[in-house]
């Protein structure tokens, strides 16, 4: 009699309908738990898609003047060359390691971004013309004529509220890209 009872409890219509909406819940669970392990994963294989094409970009970018710097010092070293030529190739040098020296600022500046030290906080009044006559100045070793191709539409004396260092770097990089992918001598 008390296995009758038993087998009448559990097939007692709301002990059924409850063990039904607990799995239904706990499939749920399951469903999103999958779900969402997936998303993260893809999301992690981007980063990380990311991290190796940034790593690519960056060591290509810092072999490049490395490479000059050590043909500038081989040549000196190994051929006898008038003081004309020398004084050529030491240029080439000091703008290479100018290169690598605002490369390197760049990375060191993305990676205190990326862990917060390094924050753009601090509004000040800037001169437009100042801001960008200092960024031309520091990638003068992409193109010696820069300042010549730089035109202001809007008038020298505009002066505008920000972060001085984020202004610095946002006006550089466009005139960095400006140099690399318009014709050379085209005006900016």
């Amino acid at each position: 009699q008390l296995a009758r009872n038993l087998g009448k409890e559990v097939m007692d219509p709301e002990i059924v309908v409850a063990i039904l909406v607990a799995g239904c819940i706990l499939l749920g669970l399951i469903l999103f738990g999958t779900i969402f392990l997936f998303v993260v994963a893809i999301v992690q294989r981007n980063i990380n898609r990311q991290q190796q094409t940034f790593l690519s970009s960056v060591t290509h970018e810092l072999r490049s003047p490395l490479a000059s710097v050590q043909l500038s010092f081989e040549t000196l070293l190994q051929r006898k060359l008038d003081l004309e030529t020398q004084r050529k190739i030491l240029a080439m040098g000091i703008a290479d390691v100018e290169r690598l020296s605002h490369l390197v600022d760049q990375i060191l500046i993305s990676a205190r971004l990326d862990r917060g030290i390094y924050k753009f906080d601090t509004f000040e009044p800037i001169r437009l013309q100042t801001a960008i006559n200092l960024a031309a100045e520091r990638i003068l070793y992409l193109d010696r004529e820069i300042e010549a191709r730089i035109q202001l539409d809007r008038a020298s004396e505009l002066t505008i509220r920000t972060s001085r260092n984020a202004f610095s770097l946002i006006i550089g990089n466009l005139l960095e890209n400006a140099v690399k992918y318009s014709p050379p001598r085209s005006p900016i």
